[in-house]
Parts: structure tokens; C-alpha cells; sequence
């Protein structure tokens, strides 16, 4: 377990990370999500213990590592540039680790082949790294931090170099393996799918400070606040105003649009934030109705298996909608009506952009 107690750092006058407190459990791997600045790689190399925080505590297993210099820490650590050795065989780099901690030579080949087993370069170990491609030194870099089986593994955007299709690939590898392996593990990414789809929670992190921290289905489903709700995916957000219409809840749009709710807490009169993300937003030839949004697509983007669509509504604001179900493809200009189950609702308290105490990015 890696518990953070109140831990801050400070450069000069600035707060790098702000009274900081986590708990991460044994086996978990948590993502820490957040815009550049936001103190994310600074908190990584807290717990390695490349810094010394301010203030604070890191507890490892219930110990705290305060002053443990970062090779006493037993963590294992893939960076983004990999920081393999060049002038080494792939046997070599893996072998590196264990020669350190004074490992018999004939132990030292039996882990290094499993480790290649593990991340499927059976054979690669006499390669030099500039023989492989980046998929295969990412995956020689992560042989390398788990070969002496540490308590906790740390992820520093170990991703971010490579393409698109290859990032997901090795998305679900590394979580498969991580699983196997039942190593504590934390990443730190810019990469918002990547956060959904490898963690068991995630950190929202913003000048320092936790935003939110919990399952991906919560932090995507009810953020606690706009920022959250803006930063991790796409969000359409209406402000407006509760009332009742025949003892029914309704929400009224400042667009002048009528929305169809229930049971969300709020009084009557009381202003608030809708929040509907735009794969729940259905999108219909404007037949009159007087429940949902109204406007005019701006313009569409197909995107094979779904088309996006940008609707200008009542009052100017712009609408993003996924649409996945209709065959037909509405064309720029024409007038259409926006509707969504209720269910999908989700309210937030502040529902002007002048309140937020953060800048959404």
C-alpha cells in the first residue's frame, strides 16, 4: 500500500503539488490525469524519491520513506524515453538490475527469460536496442522495472512517443501483465483513453491539488465539478433554472429550451449546470416538439462509426453530438431537435464558467 499524508512541494513560492493525501491499495494501478503544470510527474518523483517533498509523508507497506534514498525504495520505474542503454543487449539491460543487487549469474539468465516470456521478446535478447522498434523497447523498458520484483511500479507517460494503434495495443498488454503480476502500480499520462481504459481509479490532479479521485465510471459519469467534467472527455454543459410544471421537475435552459428531468435534487428556482456527454445526445429533424434543445447543425464530421456534429443552439452556444444510430446525415444549416434520456442527466452546483475556481484546459 502507498499512502500520502498532507505531502507537499514547493519550488520557492510555488506549490508543485499542494497537501496532497492518496491512498493507493496493494495491487491497484492508478492513473494520475491532468493538464501540463499540473503536478502530475512532480508527484511521481516524490514517491520514487528523486525529491524531497516540503512537507508530508510516504508511507510505503505503513513505513514512511522520507530521507530513503530512491534505490532503498524497491520501485521500479519506465520513463518516457525508456532510459534503456544503448551500448547493451537486450539480455544486458535486463540483467543490469539484478547484477546490482549481486544476483548468481546462472539466476540471473533463468529471470531475464522469463521476463522476455513475459512481454512476449523470447529470442530479442541478443538485440541491440537501436535493432528494436519503439513497441519493443517499450516492452524491454517495462521487463527492466518489474525483472527484480519490486513493490511498486511508476509510469511516466511510457506511451507517449508511440502511434496511435500501437499505444492501445500496449495499453491493454501492460494491464494484463500488471494483473498477472499483482504489482502496486501508478502512471502518470496525458492520455485521457489511455487513464478509462488501464486503471482501477483515477487521480485528477490540477495546480497541484486532487480534483477527484475514483473509478473511471464515476469520474466519467458524475464529476464533482466542470473541470473535471471538461477535462476528462467531451462534455456539453447548459445552464439554467429548476421549476415545476404540473407538479413535474423541468429544467429550463437560459437557451429557453425545456429539459426533461427528475429526482435531481434541486429546488425549485434554484440555478444550476446540466452536464450531457454527446454520445447520449440524440439528434432528430426538428418536428415541433417542445421538450428538448433546438438549433442548426453548424457543420458534421463523419467518423466511420459514429458521425459528430457541432449544433448551434438558442443562444449561440455550440452543441456537440455523436450520432451512431441514424443512417441519414443531417446537412449544415438544417434545423434539428436534441433529446436524451433523463437518466443521463448530471447537475453540477457551478454552472457559471465566472465561478470556476480553475481554468479549464
Amino acid at each position: 500500500m502507498i499512502d500520502l499524508i498532507s505531502l507537499t512541494k514547493k519550488f520557492k513560492d510555488f506549490a508543485a503539488v499542494d497537501h496532497v493525501e492518496l491512498s493507493v491499495n496493494d495491487g491497484e494501478l492508478v492513473t494520475i490525469l491532468g493538464p501540463s503544470g499540473s503536478g502530475k510527474t512532480t508527484l511521481l518523483t516524490l514517491i520514487a524519491g528523486f525529491e524531497e517533498p516540503t512537507s508530508g509523508s510516504i508511507l510505503i507497506d505503513g513505513k514512511d520513506v522520507i530521507g530513503l534514498p530512491a534505490e532503498k525504495r524497491n520501485i521500479g520505474l519506465v520513463f518516457q524515453s525508456y532510459a534503456l542503454f544503448p551500448h547493451m543487449s537486450v539480455f544486458e539491460n535486463l540483467a543490469f538490475p539484478l547484477k546490482v543487487r549481486k544476483m548468481p549469474g546462472d539466476k540471473i539468465a533463468v529471470e531475464v527469460q522469463k521476463a522476455l516470456e513475459l512481454v512476449r521478446l523470447d529470442g530479442f535478447g541478443t538485440r541491440k536496442i537501436n535493432e528494436l522498434s519503439g513497441g519493443q523497447q517499450q516492452r524491454v523498458a517495462l521487463a527492466r522495472a518489474f525483472i527484480f520484483q519490486p513493490k511498486i511500479l511508476l509510469l511516466d507517460e511510457p506511451m507517449a512517443a508511440l502511434d496511435r494503434k500501437l499505444r492501445q495495443d500496449l495499453q491493454f498488454e501492460i494491464r494484463q501483465l500488471q494483473r498477472s503480476l499483482g504489482i502496486t502500480t501508478i502512471s502518470v499520462t496525458h492520455d485521457q483513453e489511455e487513464a478509462l481504459t488501464m486503471s482501477d481509479r483515477i487521480l485528477i490532479l490540477n495546480h497541484g491539488k486532487i480534483e477527484q479521485f475514483g473509478t473511471p465510471e464515476e469520474l466519467y459519469r458524475r464529476p464533482v465539478n466542470r473541470f473535471v467534467a471538461s477535462f476528462l472527455g467531451s462534455s456539453n454543459f447548459f445552464n439554467g433554472t429548476f421549476g415545476y410544471e404540473d407538479g413535474n421537475e423541468v429544467f429550463r435552459a437560459d437557451s429557453g429550451d425545456k429539459i426533461e428531468t427528475y429526482s435531481s435534487g434541486f429546488n425549485d428556482g434554484e440555478r444550476a449546470c446540466l452536464m450531457i456527454r454527446p454520445e447520449h445526445i440524440k439528434i432528430q429533424s426538428s418536428l415541433g416538439s417542445e421538450v428538448g434543445v433546438k438549433g442548426y447543425v453548424k457543420n458534421s464530421t463523419y467518423l466511420g462509426s459514429s458521425t459528430r456534429y457541432l449544433v448551434e443552439i438558442g443562444n449561440g452556444e455550440l452543441v456537440t453530438v455523436n450520432d451512431s444510430i441514424n443512417d441519414y446525415r443531417f446537412r449544415d444549416g438544417e434545423n434539428v431537435n436534441l433529446s436524451w434520456e433523463p437518466r443521463n442527466n448530471w447537475f453540477l452546483q457551478d454552472y457559471s464558467k465566472e465561478k470556476l475556481p480553475f481554468e479549464v484546459v
